[in-house]
């Protein structure tokens, strides 16, 4: 398998290295505020305000669909921007497990693809991939932007479209509601984390990898959460994970794995193999 991108792994400058920092020491308290906070009031803005969960309303179903599934890859552009992959192995008549995977900073969901794929066959796994409207998800643009103008932290564009990549994969494929889960990588882990929290009910299990933030949770279902950080990692630094998103989640009742690697920014082979076979255990 080809060394995936190295824009999978970078962030977009070292001032969004500090922000993100700062956003995962804020969201510590946030999350564990926000069972008893009031959400603040909806702005002008396109998604949920911070405090407001990201709902996603798609839904799996085991049913086999009526018309042919295809294998391979397939770009979806309708009201989304995402690269959906199926293992040849799929049949309509066995629902598959499914991973909603999530880029990094300046990545793509192609590039989600790409690292994953052999995981995927290995493993039959359909993989989703959307790509973030911006240069990262909106909720990181957004705490940015609102650093300079005051405005609040909010979620985007991104949920919606998120939702509709979903809403299309779940019409035509069977999928095993009980192995459905959702991946991020860097931007994308913390990503991850603030979509499977809120969403549990899709999301049953979570992978971030090297994650930077975490964001408030307003459901009372609690998914079940690994993350693995590089002990190395001089982008974002694993002392936020150690000491602010795990300690955060657990205090807040998730059952979280926690696997800690030498390594820098990215994500071995044996990091990724864990992750998957973490994902696949029931």
């Amino acid at each position: 398998m080809s060394t995936p991108s190295a824009q999978l792994f970078s962030t977009a400058s070292a001032d969004g290295r500090r922000l993100r920092v700062w956003l995962a020491a804020l969201a510590g308290v946030l999350l564990a505020a926000c069972a008893s906070a009031p959400p603040p009031a909806s702005g002008p803005a396109s998604g949920p305000a911070l405090g407001e969960a990201p709902r996603l309303a798609a839904r799996p179903s085991t049913q086999q669909p009526a018309s042919e599934a295809r294998t391979g890859i397939t770009r979806l552009t309708d009201g989304t921007s995402a690269e959906l992959y199926v293992p040849r192995t799929y049949r309509p008549d066995q629902p598959a497990p499914f991973l909603l995977l999530l880029h990094g900073a300046t990545g793509r969901g192609a590039d989600m693809i790409d690292h994953f794929r052999h995981d995927a066959d290995v493993r039959g796994v359909i993989l989703l991939a959307p790509d973030s409207e911006g240069t990262t998800w909106d909720v990181v643009q957004s705490f940015v932007r609102g650093r300079s103008t005051g405005a609040p932290t909010r979620y985007g564009a991104d949920v919606p479209r998120i939702d509709a990549a979903l809403t299309a994969v779940f019409s035509r494929y069977a999928i095993d509601p009980a192995r459905t889960g959702v991946l991020g990588v860097s931007d994308g882990a913390g990503y991850a984390l603030a979509l499977g929290t809120n969403n549990p009910a899709l999301f049953p299990r979570v992978i971030a990898l090297s994650p930077g933030f975490i964001m408030p949770v307003e459901a009372t279902q609690r998914a079940r959460i690994f993350i693995a950080h590089g002990r190395q990692d001089r982008i974002l630094p694993v002392d936020v994970t150690t000491t602010t998103i795990v300690p955060a989640l657990r205090a807040a009742g998730f059952d979280v794995t926690l696997d800690l690697f030498n390594g820098g920014h990215n994500w071995p082979r044996p990091v990724t193999d864990a992750a998957m076979s973490w994902f696949l255990t029931p």
